[in-house]
């Protein structure tokens, strides 16, 4: 297996699971809080990576010596994002928040463009962009 057909096989991989996520996390929020079920997804996610690190002894003294951002990170994207993704999520039915999520990205390039003088939106970029949008809002309203 060459390198190209080891990299499109996790692609494919990385798809199927990112595209389960939604069914599973809805699953879950049947079981437990919104708050309990995620930490435990992130505990057993970060333990399931460690291996994988270069270095794990090495990945967590640099986690030391940087624990003020490694906080930071983590209040802000850990705890404020996921802690309202997953309680809107337990909210809203998976159809439309799996589509209102995979959305996101789509919308954060429009908010970079007016935000930030050196990311412009190009044609290309717009006619890009107002599909992708298009098709979100479009599959949402079913």
């Amino acid at each position: 297996m060459g390198k190209r057909d080891n990299t499109i096989f996790w692609a494919i991989m990385a798809c199927l699971l990112w595209s389960t996520a939604y069914a599973g996390i809805k699953i879950g929020l049947q079981y437990d809080t919104p708050f309990h079920f995620a930490g435990i997804g992130f505990i057993i996610s970060g333990l399931m990576i460690l291996p994988f690190t270069v270095k794990p002894a090495l990945y967590i003294k640099m986690i030391k010596e940087h624990w003020r951002i490694v906080a930071w990170v983590t209040l802000v994207q850990t705890l404020c994002n996921y802690i309202l993704f997953y309680q809107g999520f337990n909210i809203v039915p998976g159809d439309p928040g799996a589509v209102i999520v995979g959305s996101q990205p789509l919308f954060a390039a429009d908010v970079a463009a007016l935000m930030n003088n050196n990311e412009r939106l190009t044609k290309r970029k717009i006619i890009t962009i107002v599909p992708g949008i298009s098709g979100s809002s479009l599959n949402g309203s079913q």
